[in-house]
């Protein structure tokens, strides 16, 4: 690009920065003229009543959509809300208001501004989102109804309202706590369920041999926790079941091809589990451990 064509690029772009400054500032004339209009219209509201006013609510509502404030001078909406500007309320009660004209509506906001019916009441109708409705002369709140012209009927059915309203939410709360503990005890238990059934599906694909060695293990300590429970005058009479437990010992012998007869190995074994690691032994106890070892190996021989 030449520099005679540069110039010129250069000179629009200037003449239309210079064009939209203009414009903005424009603009910006018309927003705060609008700004101080409204400003005045507001004003014009009825003081004693602003607070109990819809239209003003409303308004308010609008400087807020519309960020008028900014044009006042103010940093925030809010600092707007809690200057001497809006000396009724502050801004948690502008919001407050807010939140009941919306759930209300103009015509109800203002009848029940105009009946002081107490904000708070209103405020629990708002949050659980209630429908006040009105049939020629009467007021009607869920299975409630009262008077239109009678503050203190109203006010009772909206208290009452409120009040069968949150006892339904306990006890909702209270089922959804009993339901939360049924499904964790359902999920427990499904859990269980597939634990045992991997179990199952484990032992099923277990060899016989292993499932009855392992059925016979576990009911011979079963016996022996039930000779525990015996009295002890009971169990010298019952001894003579130890005979039928050789007799099926030696059957299993017979079963397994050996002939291995019984010892009683509960002394060697606690001598022999109670022994040095080899490496800590001395040579004489090395010595005297194979010669144990070697006596225990000639117990178990069948010389018959």
């Amino acid at each position: 690009m030449s520099k005679y064509l540069q110039k010129i690029k250069a000179a629009e772009e200037e003449i239309a920065g210079e064009i939209l400054d203009e414009r903005i500032a424009e603009f910006e004339g018309r927003r705060k003229e609008e700004a101080f209009e409204f400003r005045g219209s507001l004003r014009t509201i009825n003081a004693a009543a602003r607070t109990f006013s819809s239209a003003y609510i409303t308004g308010l509502m609008e400087v807020e959509e519309k960020k008028y404030w900014h044009a006042w001078g103010y940093g925030s909406f809010m600092e707007f809300l809690d200057s001497d500007e809006v000396p009724e309320f502050g801004h948690n009660k502008f919001y407050d208001l807010k939140k009941v004209l919306m759930a209300e509506g103009p015509d109800r906001f203002d009848l029940f501004n105009g009946q002081k019916i107490p904000l708070r009441i209103r405020k629990l109708l708002a949050a659980n989102q209630a429908t006040v409705e009105f049939d020629g002369d009467i007021v009607r709140i869920g299975d409630f109804e009262a008077p239109a012209h009678d503050r203190t009927a109203i006010v009772q059915i909206f208290e009452a309202y409120n009040g069968a309203f949150q006892l339904l939410r306990d006890q909702n709360a209270v089922k959804d706590a009993e339901i939360k503990t049924l499904d964790a005890t359902i999920k427990k238990g499904s859990q269980e369920n597939e634990q045992l059934r991997r179990q199952i599906d484990h032992i099923n694909e277990t060899p016989r041999y292993s499932r009855a060695l392992m059925g016979v293990v576990s009911a011979f300590f079963n016996f022996i926790e039930a000779v525990g429970e015996l009295d002890d005058s009971e169990r010298p009479s019952k001894a003579a079941d130890l005979e039928t437990i050789v007799g099926l010992y030696y059957k299993l012998s017979d079963a397994y091809g050996v002939h291995k007869p019984l010892a009683d190995t509960r002394e060697r074994d606690q001598r022999i589990a109670a022994m040095k690691p080899v490496e800590e032994m001395t040579v004489e106890e090395k010595r005297a451990t194979f010669l144990d070892r070697a006596s225990a190996l000639t117990d178990d021989i069948d010389l018959d």
